[in-house]
């Protein structure tokens, strides 16, 4: 119960300043999983790509979408949900202390650093989505670090579960964009420029 008080903490002190936004205006881009990992309690990885023969995991992944906005960056992660800004992870600094609070987000980061050892994130942008499920009786809070990459525009998406007692995963999706490719790349020279982490 005090894990999920931290939590929610969090959860507001970033959504107050943050806000849900939606235009058919804006650049929008649908991404499908093509691949997903799970860590297990074994320290081995369970992977699936679409290549394989059965993909059980795979098949119960959402369709996601982001959409540009300016220099800002929108995530749904399903059909059901609004748009909700990201945040750059470069926003976060993470130092081990005494308040409980600033360590379970140290263990988050730890586990985001385990996944780095496996993947190979060079030319993507990282967000931080703290993420709560539409259920507003039992909800469950997660948290996910979002890469975005500036030119094939395909995303890696580890999630931390907090509330549940379930291994973290990896998503990676690959995004087709809906509206004109020039604003797309646009965007991106504007906001990231050539040496991006």
């Amino acid at each position: 119960m005090k894990l999920i008080k931290l939590f929610s903490v969090f959860f507001i002190l970033f959504f107050i300043s943050l806000n849900t936004f939606s235009s058919a205006d804006n650049k929008v881009f649908i991404c499908k999983p093509i691949a997903a990992s799970v860590k297990l309690s074994d320290g081995k990885f369970y992977n699936e790509t679409i290549d394989d023969k059965t993909t059980p995991l795979i098949d119960q992944l959402s369709i996601s979408q982001f959409q540009l906005n300016d220099d800002e960056i929108y995530y749904k992660n399903n059909k059901d949900r609004e748009f909700e800004q990201l945040i750059p992870s470069d926003y976060f600094i993470i130092k081990e202390s005494n308040n409980d609070k600033t360590n379970l987000f140290l263990e988050i980061w730890n586990v985001f650093s385990q996944w780095d050892q496996k993947l190979n994130l060079k030319g993507f942008k990282t967000y931080i989505y703290p993420y709560r499920t539409s259920n507003d009786v039992n909800y469950d809070l997660s948290m996910k670090r979002i890469s975005i990459h500036n030119e094939n525009f395909k995303t890696s998406e580890i999630t931390v579960p907090i509330t549940q007692d379930r291994p973290s995963y990896l998503i990676e999706r690959a995004c087709e964009v809906e509206t004109k490719v020039k604003e797309v790349e646009y965007f991106f020279d504007k906001s990231f420029g050539k040496n991006l982490s």
